[in-house]
């Protein structure tokens, strides 16, 4: 028997799709929440104003692009964190800041045993 998620994981895909081929905005799945996509906010203030003035859509076509068929929540998100390559720096220096922090707390403990002497 199917599964309804797979059914809906499916709808979601076409949706994303759809508005990939005919507006040529991007949209990336949110890493924790299935339901929701990222869109970098130019391109969401784009896909805004495309979606309003495409002669192809009639009120109801423009409601379904708008609200994204019910099927998915849109989150615009800084520019930044659609490009990989910063978003693969973002998550370098995070890790650097981690073990940065975790070599220093030893060293500090380790001074201040000394210190007190």
């Amino acid at each position: 028997m199917n599964d309804p998620r797979d059914t809906i994981r499916e709808r979601r895909a076409r949706l994303v799709q759809d508005i990939a081929l005919r507006y040529g905005v991007p949209m990336y799945p949110d890493p924790r929440r299935l339901n929701v996509v990222n869109v970098a906010r130019s391109d969401y203030d784009y896909l805004v104003d495309a979606i309003a003035t495409d002669p192809r859509l009639d009120a109801l076509g423009r409601g379904y692009y708008t609200g994204l068929g019910g099927a998915l929540d849109v989150r615009p998100v800084p520019n930044w964190t659609c490009d990989p390559v910063s978003v693969s720096l973002a998550r370098g220096y995070a890790h650097a800041r981690r073990l940065s922090r975790a070599l220093t707390r030893p060293l500090a403990a380790f001074i201040d045993a000394l210190g007190r002497r």
